[in-house]
């Protein structure tokens, strides 16, 4: 667990930075993104974010809204991408430009991110091709010389 005056060396005034894994670690990161969510999620006092799950290319929680609210997190937007919250597709908003939120009705709100960017899909349509023409090529040649 890092001390106050290490935290300190990481926090500038618009980003956090630090020598990974000295100074800044993938726990570490996790907390504090979980703490950002809580803080922006909490600024009005409209919603609350009462679960969090961080995990490599999926980001969850359970909100609980008294009344239209948006949820803020500090997982960058890039393309890729995909919300549902309770269940159904739904559209992820970028908050300030940079980072994954959305809108949430009043009540319970169950958000899940997943990101399955169209280029992976691509890439293994293309890995499959390119298997089955690196195997059926050499036997087809093989089978027209005999």
């Amino acid at each position: 667990m890092a001390d106050l005056d290490s935290l300190a060396a990481i926090f500038k005034a618009y980003d956090v930075r630090g020598v990974v894994p000295d100074e800044l670690d993938a726990p570490l990161a996790e907390r504090i993104g979980a703490a950002f969510a809580r803080f922006v999620a909490d600024a009005d006092g409209a919603a609350r974010v009462v679960e969090l799950g961080v995990e490599p290319g999926r980001l969850t929680a359970r909100v609980e809204a008294e009344s239209r609210a948006v949820i803020a997190t500090s997982q960058p937007s890039i393309p890729g991408w995909r919300l549902t919250r309770n269940g159904e597709a739904f559209e992820s908003l970028r908050i300030n430009g940079a980072f994954l939120g959305a809108a949430v009705e009043p009540g319970v709100s169950r958000l899940e991110w997943l990101y399955a960017p169209r280029t992976w899909r691509w890439g293994w349509w293309l890995l499959a091709v390119g298997l089955v023409a690196a195997v059926g090529i050499p036997l087809g040649f093989r089978r027209l010389q005999q």
